[in-house]
């Protein structure tokens, strides 16, 4: 009988003992599964909580991304629906223009129509195509010309918006814009910036194609105008989500923004004269703003105002 119990008793011990490590094990896999994006059980999203590891994938992704080719065909869709909040909206812009400056300064974009180029589509009760430089249509590719374009754009504020189409339309926009560049050894990286409203189904088949040319595409979570986080619904995080090329390729603008400011801060490369301005940005170019000036043609673009200004000569700033 005592040996019996002994027996029971060893037997109950292993299992308790295997319990725990099995409960051990099934947290550790939780914690580690849980991706930028995925809703946790208390309903708010993970996708904007500050994670160390998912920052530097991030990082790395864009680093990858940008860095395969000096020959890049950029394109930047941008949601100005009527479900955006006018902060949201310039977030949005604040993340591209932070984008970009943190591209020029780890020397991954060089925005010239032999490098880099760029085309920004927006998309509301119709897609507009508001910066074409992949094909040329909005004179000379450069900084100067790209920012001032980007911080023209307005937030749409009357008519219906049908965003199930608009978004349709955005995403055949970028494919003919692909399709129709000249460069075909080009890097094709596109970044949608969308809010997610209403069934995804519509754009799927766009998506699809868009990552069948081997484009790397990246999506931005946009916050909507209830102002309950970045992402009203699962469902709307889950477009976002189902957009970009893989699961290190989408996050919501905050955090984004969060993480190239970061990267920005924590990077010792020097800008010189764009060093000046938050998001200013280094080009060269014949014409523009500076064009009169006796010193130089080199400008430093200062987007945070909207100004333009020949490097080592103040006097020469114009307001453009």
């Amino acid at each position: 009988m005592a040996t019996r119990h002994l027996l029971l008793l060893a037997h109950i011990g292993y299992l308790l003992i295997l319990g725990i490590v099995v409960v051990s094990t099934t947290a550790e896999t939780t914690e580690h599964t849980l991706e930028a994006g995925d809703v946790e059980s208390d309903g708010k999203s993970a996708v904007c909580q500050n994670n160390p590891n998912e920052t530097t994938s991030k990082i790395n992704a864009i680093d990858q991304a940008f860095g395969r080719s000096e020959v890049t065909d950029f394109v930047i869709l941008i949601d100005r629906t009527n479900s955006i909040s006018p902060k949201a909206f310039e977030n949005t812009k604040e993340t591209i223009t932070a984008l970009m400056k943190y591209l020029s300064r780890r020397h991954l974009v060089r925005l010239h129509d032999d490098y880099t180029r760029v085309t920004v589509v927006s998309f509301g009760a119709q897609s507009t195509v508001e910066f074409d430089g992949i094909r040329g249509d909005s004179g000379p590719v450069h900084a100067c010309n790209f920012h001032d374009k980007l911080a023209r754009i307005e937030l749409g504020t009357t008519g219906r918006d049908d965003d199930m189409n608009s978004m349709n339309h955005a995403l055949k926009a970028a494919k003919t814009t692909f399709e129709s560049s000249s460069r075909k050894e080009a890097s094709k990286i596109l970044w949608i910036f969308y809010d997610g409203e209403d069934d995804f189904s519509v754009t799927e088949k766009a998506a699809r194609e868009l990552k069948a040319q081997d484009v790397t595409v990246f999506s931005v979570g946009v916050g909507g105008k209830k102002g309950v986080g970045w992402m009203d619904t699962v469902e709307r995080e889950n477009n976002v989500k189902s957009l970009a090329a893989s699961r290190y390729h989408y996050s919501c603008c905050e955090h984004w923004t969060a993480i190239i400011r970061n990267a920005i801060a924590t990077d010792g490369t020097s800008t010189g004269e764009a060093g000046r301005a938050l998001y200013a940005v280094d080009n060269t170019y014949k014409g523009g703003p500076c064009a009169s000036c006796p010193h130089s043609q080199r400008c430093v673009c200062d987007v945070t105002n909207r100004q333009y200004t020949c490097t080592g000569e103040r006097s020469c700033m114009t307001t453009h």
